[in-house]
């Protein structure tokens, strides 16, 4: 996989994560994606989380009713690529992602591609920062 082309990807994906655009989002994946994150079953309960704490979608539809979920739940979600790192069909993307104005969480997201599509996903959260704002 060339990395300019991963790159060009994490362009896209974070501008659609910050536009908000659901449609452009979910189009960078496959309809049989498997997506797994520690936040789902926070917002999906109905999801079960595996031995590791990770709950997971395993289609396209799925994935875009989370992801409508998590846009609706955060409106001023937005995400800050820090750097990534590829291996053949894979990328590893460190980013901060603001839920809040005050609030940062420090994310690493694997993405393992077939084709130019995402087909497998595992969202990793680091430590949570926040700052109290005091008037």
């Amino acid at each position: 996989m060339r990395k300019s082309f991963i790159e060009e990807h994490i362009d896209r994906w974070t501008k659609a994560w910050n536009d908000h655009d659901i449609k452009s989002i979910i189009s960078m994946y496959a309809e049989n994606i498997e997506f797994s994150s520690p936040k789902i079953g926070h917002l999906m309960p109905e999801k079960k989380a595996t031995s590791d704490n990770k709950a997971m979608t395993s289609n396209k539809q799925d994935l875009q009713r989370y992801f409508s979920i998590e846009l609706a739940k955060f409106p001023k979600l937005r995400f800050i690529p820090i750097t990534f790192l590829t291996v053949q069909n894979m990328a590893l993307l460190e980013y901060v992602c603001e839920p809040y104005e005050n609030v940062k969480w420090h994310v690493i997201e694997k993405f393992e591609f077939e084709g130019e599509l995402i087909a497998h996903s595992s969202v990793f959260y680091g430590p949570e920062e926040s700052k109290v704002v005091i008037d």
